[in-house]
């Protein structure tokens, strides 16, 4: 998605591997990347679940 103005664009990308101890960790991710008026990118923001991190890494106990 891109911004009116075309400095800024949202990417949304999905995650999917295998932690060392053999738990699945599928996540989805959201980048924005925004640009300069040379459209050099000057800044990249990542957005994802962080409790699903937390609750698969064990941080957090899940509901499930």
């Amino acid at each position: 998605i891109k911004s009116a103005d075309g400095s800024t664009i949202f990417v949304e990308t999905k995650g999917k591997m295998t932690l060392s101890n053999g738990t699945p960790y599928n996540n989805l991710y959201v980048f924005r990347f925004d640009f300069n008026n040379k459209g050099k990118v000057i800044k990249v923001t990542e957005y994802m679940n962080s409790l699903y991190l937390a609750q698969t890494v064990g941080r957090i106990p899940s509901n499930k």
